[in-house]
This record gives structure tokens, C-alpha cells and sequence, in this order.
């Protein structure tokens, strides 16, 4: 932790390193029971794995009423030792090692930043505009083996890495009650970025794919009843 500049800067960093064993993961087999090979989410113990990085919160009082926010972190996730049995992948190989699989849904770095600036009025309270940008490094979201190998074929289980765009304005006003917020989200219209989705490409497949909202508006209203 860091106040520096008559506090007008602050800063805090975390270090973390994670060693797992039997670290539990998320995956897709088929249900056996009933003969129709249904997919069904399953919770697997991987084995071994580490997880370590570094997180970073900045904030900068450029002016009194002038701040800038930055947020990011580095996070290295990999599995040491994670191998199944065939019965698990309905594979005719007796074990399969899926330790080169990435960590699913977690990318290497994000970051966040942002810069508001408040104008201060006698008769119409206070305003704030800001605008941020939000970074997301590439991001795998397969669950299954053939996932992992589909992507390596050049499927589509993976987000690429993507800057959305974000802006609002805020206005609070004099009766210190009532606040009015217009504000955009994903203003570059990043509507083909992957979010999420359900890949069954090693019992069904096929994959299910979800992406992210296009650009979006809208408009917050608040008032505080009471004292």
C-alpha cells in the first residue's frame, strides 16, 4: 500500500501464489444410467495445479476535481497433473493426460481504467462525467477434451483479447436525494465477443456459445426517501 503526493496518489499491489492439490474442476461426461449418453456437468479432481499473479489498484487526484482509476492484474493458472479415465470421456484410451489444457475462463491479464471529472454548480447540483475502458486478455472457455482439440483446430471456444468502450454522466441533485445517471456500455459494439456457453464437444459435438451484449444505453434514476 502506497499515499504518496499530499495523498493524491494511492496505490495497492497484491502478490498471490495458490498450490492445489486435487484442485476440483468443472467438466462434461455423459450420463450412463438411462443408456441415452445425456451430457451432464461433473466435477472432476485435476490433480495438481498453481495459480499465481499480481493484482494493482491506482488512483490519481490529477486535480481536485480531476481522477484517474487503474486496475489490472496478472494472473498464470496451469495445470501440473490432470489426467482422467477413459470412462469419464467415453474414450477407447485407457487415460488421457489434459494437463496442456489452459484454465478455463481465465485470462492472463485484464485491466480497468477510468477518468471522471466533477463539476461543482450553485444552482444544479453536481455533475460527473467519465469515461473507462475495460481490457481482457484472451480467454478459453472449453470444459471437455475435444474442446481443447477443436480449438487447436481453429474453433471458435476462444475470446480474443478485446478493449470495451464505456461512458456516463451523472447528475446529483441540490435536494441531495435524487440522482439522474445516462450511461453506455460496449460503445464500440463488440457484439461478437464469446461471454460464455456450454461446450459439449466431447459428448454432444457441438458447442453452445453465448456473446456479449451489443452497444447498450440506458438511464438510472434514485431517490433516497427519509432521512
Amino acid at each position: 500500500k502506497l499515499d504518496a503526493m499530499d495523498r493524491r496518489l494511492r496505490s495497492n499491489f497484491a502478490f498471490f501464489f495458490t498450490d492445489y492439490e486435487d484442485i476440483q474442476v468443472t467438466t462434461v461426461v455423459q450420463e450412463q444410467s438411462s443408456g441415452l449418453g445425456l451430457p451432464l456437468p461433473a466435477v472432476q479432481n485435476a490433480g495438481k495445479a498453481e495459480i499465481k499473479g499480481v493484482e494493482g489498484e491506482i488512483t490519481f487526484m490529477a486535480t481536485q476535481y480531476l481522477r484517474f482509476m487503474l486496475n489490472f492484474a496478472y494472473t498464470d493458472g496451469r495445470y501440473i497433473d490432470y489426467t482422467v479415465d477413459s470412462s469419464v470421456l467415453g474414450s477407447s484410451v485407457e487415460n488421457v493426460d489434459r494437463s496442456d489444457e489452459p484454465m478455463p475462463r481465465l485470462a492472463d491479464w485484464t485491466g480497468f481504467l477510468s477518468a471522471d471529472y466533477t463539476i461543482m454548480t450553485d444552482n444544479w447540483g453536481m455533475i460527473i462525467p467519465s469515461v473507462n475502458l475495460r481490457y481482457t486478455d484472451e480467454i478459453y472457455h472449453g470444459f471437455d477434451r475435444d474442446s481443447y482439440l477443436t480449438t487447436l483446430a481453429g474453433g471458435d471456444l476462444v475470446s480474443p483479447e478485446t478493449v470495451f468502450v464505456g461512458a456516463r454522466i451523472s447528475w446529483f441533485l441540490p435536494d441531495d436525494r435524487t440522482s439522474v445517471t445516462l450511461w453506455g456500455k460496449n460503445l464500440t459494439d463488440e457484439d461478437d465477443y464469446l461471454v460464455g456457453g456450454v461446450p459439449l464437444v466431447s459428448v454432444a459435438r457441438s458447442s453452445g456459445t453465448v456473446y456479449a451484449d451489443p452497444k447498450t444505453f440506458g438511464i438510472d434514476i434514485s431517490y433516497q426517501f427519509g432521512e
